[in-house]
Order: structure tokens, then C-alpha cells, then sequence
């Protein structure tokens, strides 16, 4: 009869150390940009009802990390007065001034079509929103909001101490805020409301009505032509003129 034997045998067993992948990606850097919706260059100088593109974008090494929110935004004058035009959920208090954002067309990108506006014997005009990041968990999500002409809403005003920047929030969030350029917004109706004796403004009203104005120099050539045309008419008139008519027998 066979007996049953155990055998032990020692092995050893080496646990390799599993490294973790982390990607690293910086965080996005947003931008708050006013720009002509033709040319796409951005503005400084506009009349009363020009269109303007508002655009906000957000630029990083991995956007599909990444949702944006635009929201709280408000419009200002060099005086300090302020006026909120998108509330805290990203949604427009008057869409006669901004409407509604358009999130896209790429990532990490918004923008809105609206007309220039002033405030009542101010000149200088400046936007300013804040941009909430979030780490994307599956499709960013878009601020659904209600017309805000069902509403009425008005203008609220702010003070300008609102504004801050919240680094971090508890949810992992990020808040910053960007400025667009300061645009000075002119009203043709009351000589561009603007004061000839500031060098400055001088040089704003130069540069308008250059821009909506025919240079000199361009008009030359069709000048010459014009007068070239006339001076060559009036010739084959007179040539006629002098020509005798043939007599009828």
C-alpha cells in the first residue's frame, strides 16, 4: 500500500510594484474677447448698434478634461457703475442687450452675437463674467433657461465689490474671472458724446469717422474717369452738332 507524502516546498513570490498613471494637464486659461463678427478683430471703437461677437474661451492641453459655464457677467462704465446682464446660472437678464449664450463651436468655447449699447454721457464700456471649470463627467452640461422676455427682467445694478475671484470651491470647481477690452461705444446722434478737447478723445473721433468715411485719395481715380467721360460726350456732341445734315431733294 502506497502512503501519501506531503512535500513542502518553499517559493518565493516577488510582488511587482504596479505604477499609477496619472495625466497631467494644466488647468485652462480663459479668455474674454469682443471682436467684430466679420473680421473677427477685436474692437475698441464702435458706434451705437454695431454688431459685436462676444466669445469666451478657455485653451488647455486636455479640453476634454474640462466643462465651462459662463455665467454672472455684468457690464461697467469708468465711473464704477455697474449692471448685472447674465445671472449666476448663465442665463440673460435682458436679451435685448445679451442674450442667451451659444455654447461651441469647439470645446471649451461660448459665444453670443448682440449690439452695442451705452450707458446714458458715458463713453467707455467693459464687460466682465466669471467662468466656473469643472472636471468633465461625461457630457458637459449646458444652462437651460427660460426666454427672458416671458419675464421682463430688468437691469439689476451690482456693486462693483461683488466681483472676486474664488480660487477653489469645496466641489472641486474653479471660478475665475475675465475681462474683455475696454470699448469705447460713441453716439453719431449727439457728436459721438464724446469731449473734442481730450487729446484722447480726439484721437477716437479721427480714427470713427476715418473708418465710416471715404479717403480722399480714393476718389481720385473715379474722378478722372468721370470727368474723362464727360469731357468725351460733350465732344461727340459737338462733332454732331457741326455735322451738316444731308438736304432731301
Amino acid at each position: 500500500m502506497q502512503a501519501d507524502k506531503t512535500v513542502t516546498y518553499p517559493i518565493t513570490v516577488a510582488t511587482q510594484e504596479i505604477a499609477g498613471l496619472t495625466e497631467i494637464a494644466e488647468m485652462p486659461r480663459c479668455r474674454y474677447e469682443v471682436v467684430d463678427p466679420e473680421t473677427m478683430d477685436t474692437v475698441d471703437v464702435v458706434t451705437v448698434g454695431s454688431k459685436l461677437l462676444h466669445k469666451w474661451i478657455c485653451e488647455s492641453t486636455a479640453p476634454d478634461l474640462w466643462c465651462m459655464t459662463v455665467h454672472s457677467c455684468h457690464v461697467a462704465d469708468d465711473s464704477g457703475t455697474t449692471f448685472s446682464i447674465l445671472d449666476e446660472n448663465g442665463c440673460s437678464i435682458d436679451r435685448y442687450l445679451l442674450d442667451n449664450l451659444e455654447y461651441g463651436p469647439g470645446p471649451l468655447q461660448a459665444q453670443k452675437e448682440a449690439h452695442a449699447f451705452k450707458f446714458a454721457d458715458k463713453v467707455v464700456v467693459n464687460f466682465q463674467c466669471s467662468v466656473r471649470i469643472d472636471l468633465r463627467d461625461g457630457e458637459c452640461p449646458i444652462p437651460t433657461c427660460e426666454d427672458p422676455i416671458k419675464f421682463e427682467r430688468r437691469l439689476r445694478p451690482r456693486s462693483a465689490g461683488f466681483i472676486q475671484e474664488i480660487p477653489l470651491l469645496t466641489n472641486g470647481s474653479v471660478e475665475v474671472d475675465v475681462r474683455a477690452q475696454q470699448i469705447d461705444v460713441l453716439d453719431p446722434q449727439i457728436d459721438f458724446g464724446l469731449d473734442a478737447d481730450e487729446e484722447h478723445i480726439t484721437a477716437v473721433l479721427r480714427r470713427l469717422r476715418g473708418r465710416d468715411c471715404v479717403q480722399k485719395q480714393h476718389l481720385i481715380v473715379p474722378a478722372a474717369v468721370a470727368v474723362s467721360l464727360i469731357i468725351a460726350l460733350l465732344g461727340v456732341i459737338f462733332i454732331l452738332l457741326r455735322r451738316p445734315f444731308p438736304r432731301k431733294e
